[in-house]
C-alpha cells in the first residue's frame, strides 16, 4: 500500500475529515488532499507529524521491513533537508529500466548478427 493510501485509510479509521487533518498538520485542506492523492511529496517532518496525529510510530506508517526500500534524497538548500520515501516508484523505475535493458540487449544481438552477415559478404567479395 502506498504511503498516501495508508494516510487516507488511517484518517478514515480515526473518523477525521480532511479538514481536521489539515488543521492538525497546519496545512490547507487542498494541500492535505494532495497528500492523500499522492500529488504532494512528504518530507520526514510531515511524516513524523502524521504519525503523531495517528498515535503510531513513524516506522509503522512507513511499513519498514526487510523487504522495504527507503530512499533518502537530501536536498539541502537554504538549510532545509527534504527526505523522500518511496517503494512503489522505485519498483516501477526498476521494472522500466529492466525492460529497457532487455530491449537494448536484443538490439545488440541483432546488430551482432548483421555484422556477422556483413563480414561474410566482405569475405565472399574479397575471395572473388
Amino acid at each position: 500500500m502506498k504511503i498516501n493510501e495508508k494516510v487516507k485509510k488511517l484518517r478514515e479509521l480515526h473518523h477525521f475529515s480532511q479538514e481536521e487533518m489539515a488543521e492538525k498538520l497546519n496545512l490547507s485542506t487542498s494541500g492535505y488532499a494532495k497528500i492523500e492523492k499522492g500529488e504532494r511529496g512528504l518530507d520526514l517532518h510531515k511524516l513524523e507529524r502524521i504519525a503523531t496525529v495517528f498515535g503510531i510510530e513513524l516506522t509503522d506508517l512507513l511499513e519498514i521491513s526487510d523487504n522495504s526500500v527507503v530512499c533518502l534524497i537530501n536536498e539541502n538548500s537554504h538549510h532545509h533537508n527534504h527526505n523522500h520515501y518511496g517503494n512503489q516508484k522505485l519498483e516501477f523505475m526498476i521494472e522500466k529500466l529492466n525492460l529497457q535493458l532487455e530491449h537494448y540487449c536484443e538490439l545488440i544481438k541483432q546488430k551482432d548478427k548483421e555484422i556477422e552477415i556483413l563480414n561474410k559478404l566482405i569475405a565472399a567479395l574479397e575471395a572473388k
